[in-house]
């Protein structure tokens, strides 16, 4: 989902994204947990994260060999980019609203089986960052979208709680739009955490946002009937135990406060990654652990009516964004687009099972998206989103 603020979180692991049946996914299906992320690259990450499911939208990556065959992996990854972008990433699959990035594992590759090519591999996670910062500003026009929600209900927040808001997005937006009102923007992973800080910082906003680490499953530190605005964004689809997040921000809005979250309706994207897997092993791609676009169409709507939110206008409406994840023969495209899968290709590289995985993957990232290419050749997704839109009962 979404931006990723204070909710980010490292030490100790959060709870599993998903669930117990996480044990039950496949290595392959774990590894493409969000954008996350964004939302577009993040199906599953942790609950209270917010970043663009971008191909993670679950959790983390996990390290090579981390795992045997048929076994769950030791720890999730997170990813914020899975968040927004719609596969697993550090939301879904363990607390709720993490929104941080995690490529090869929760320290990165592993030293133990790195030589070689697989060098190539360990520098790809240390860029993993700056290509997220970069998918991260598609989503503006989707913040101004919920910004434009919430002035068509006339509100006039006075205290703002945006929930895994990655690098402060869109409670920083929100902040410039109302600067009467005191904004909190929250991630459960410290990464974005410190993103969001700076954001914060940059913006010149720093006396009016404060930025904590925050669980979309327990939000005991924010005080019950004491916000006037919650926002989320991309992220909702992730979290394991829908009706509890939904219940805490009851819990935290004042009588008659208002809910604005975003969630993913379509996500193409996906679809191309799996598709540029499924040449590189030669095999059909696992299926998602979680549907990144299980909240749309009003599947949130029994949710919000069993916690005490009630549907207001803008209420499940159906909204675009474009996503460019950058030139077709750019050096680093492919990686956003295989986000979720970036561990497991180094885990075929490692252990000798695919010869040149990571030149396959560019290659058949190439190949896939020849009818995605714009005029200024880069790869652009047109996504669909709704908009959760509820009050709490007066």
């Amino acid at each position: 989902a979404g931006g990723g603020g204070t909710q980010g979180y490292v030490k100790p692991p959060p709870a599993p994204l998903m669930s117990s049946k996480l044990s039950t996914i496949s290595k392959a299906t774990v590894l493409s947990s969000v954008l996350g992320a964004a939302c577009f690259l993040s199906v599953a990450r942790p609950v209270s994260s917010s970043a663009p499911l971008f191909f993670c939208s679950p959790t983390r990556i996990l390290q090579p060999r981390s795992w045997t065959a048929g076994s769950p992996p030791r720890q999730p990854l997170k990813s914020p980019l899975g968040r927004q972008f719609g596969i697993l990433g550090s939301k879904g699959l363990r607390g709720g609203g993490g929104s941080g990035l995690r490529a090869m594992g929760s320290s990165g590759p592993n030293d133990n089986h790195m030589d070689g090519s697989q060098e190539e591999l360990k520098e790809m996670w240390k860029q993993l960052p700056s290509l997220y910062d970069r998918a991260f500003q598609s989503f503006g026009p989707l913040w101004s979208s919920m910004l434009g929600t919430a002035e068509g209900l006339g509100c006039d927040p006075k205290t703002i709680l945006d929930l895994a808001s990655g690098p402060g997005e869109p409670g920083c937006t929100l902040a410039k739009r109302f600067p009467e009102a005191s904004v909190i923007c929250s991630d459960l992973e410290d990464g974005m955490v410190q993103k969001a800080k700076k954001r914060v910082a940059d913006l010149k906003l720093d006396n009016q946002v404060s930025v904590m680490k925050l669980d979309m499953l327990n939000l005991s530190d924010i005080p019950s009937s004491s916000q006037d605005l919650v926002t989320c964004s991309l992220a909702l689809f992730a979290v394991p135990d829908k009706e509890k997040a939904f219940a805490e921000i009851a819990r935290v809005l004042k009588p008659g406060g208002t809910m604005i979250a975003s969630v993913w309706k379509t996500t193409p994207h996906l679809d191309y990654g799996r598709r540029a897997m499924s040449i590189v092993t030669g095999k059909e791609p696992d299926p998602l652990p979680i549907d990144p676009n299980c909240l749309s169409d009003g599947r949130a709507d029994p949710f919000l009516a069993k916690t005490g939110l009630v549907v207001a206008e803008g209420h499940n409406q159906v909204r675009e964004v474009d996503l460019n994840i950058g030139p077709q023969s750019g050096e680093d495209t492919w990686k956003l687009l295989m986000m979720p899968m970036l561990g497991k290709i180094l885990q075929l590289e490692t252990d000798g099972e695919v010869e040149k995985a990571t030149k396959k993957a560019r290659e058949a990232c190439q190949t896939v998206t020849a009818d995605v290419v714009n005029a200024d050749g880069d790869i652009t997704f047109k996504l669909e989103y709704c908009l959760l839109v509820a009050k709490r009962e007066a």
